[in-house]
């Protein structure tokens, strides 16, 4: 985005992340002199390919609007959405899978594993004061049980209210209102037992995360404690 022309959107690029191009967007709606109901057709033209044939599909009427912006994301989104997601696991499964190939020299093996690395995008938090996210990983582990205990605490004068207080950041996980979101990411363990795991609140301080693994070759029973 050119600087000073704000009345242009940011243009849109396939083969970067859509994501990203949306951030560009909401940024521009911030600093943009267009009124709020042009600003979807300010975007709809500038779109091309798939995206401009999408936008077309829209009526101008309906682009021509305070929420027409809404309407024009909701759009992409069906279109692009899920192929930003998919190319985000494709790279999970690619940065998996490396291995350094008989023949390939350490400066070769180095540099494709920080291409790999590279495409990964990390998934983003938020949680207020009394809620958890846990977004860990966890591999090749054996143990009896694998039990996962979580709690979430206020003190007694927090406000327990969902409804937020200016505009929460942008991320993949959010949590608040005394909320849990457990997003591990559980691969290769092998249990003899159970997976157990619980939640509980409490109108205590909020605790904080812990994790204890067995040992890979030595079974035993993982606690996790939140």
């Amino acid at each position: 985005m050119a600087a000073g022309n704000y009345k242009v959107p940011p243009p849109f690029d396939e083969k970067k992340s859509y994501e990203s191009w949306k951030n560009e967007v909401e940024i521009w709606r911030l600093v943009t002199d267009l009124e709020k109901k042009k600003q979807a057709l300010a975007v709809a033209l500038s779109l091309t390919g798939r995206a401009g044939d999408s936008a077309l599909e829209i009526a101008a009427v309906d682009l021509n609007d305070d929420e027409g912006m809404n309407v024009l994301l909701t759009k992409l989104d069906a279109v692009f959405l899920k192929e930003e997601t998919d190319r985000q696991y494709e790279a999970y499964t690619e940065f998996d899978r490396i291995t350094r190939e008989n023949g390939v020299s350490m400066v070769d093996y180095i540099v494709e594993f920080e291409r790999r690395y590279n495409r990964i995008r990390s998934p983003t938090v938020y949680a207020d004061s009394n809620s958890v996210v846990l977004a860990k990983e966890m591999t090749n582990v054996k143990a009896k049980n694998l039990n996962c205990n979580i709690e979430t605490g206020s003190d007694p004068g927090s406000s327990q209210s969902v409804n937020a207080v200016g505009q929460l950041p942008q991320a993949d996980y959010t949590a608040r209102g005394n909320s849990v979101i457990w997003a591990d990411k559980i691969s290769g363990v092998t249990l003899d037992g159970d997976l157990n795991i619980s939640v509980n609140t409490s109108r205590a301080g909020a605790g904080t995360a812990a994790a204890t693994l067995p040992s890979s070759q030595e079974p035993g029973d993982e606690a996790m404690e939140t």
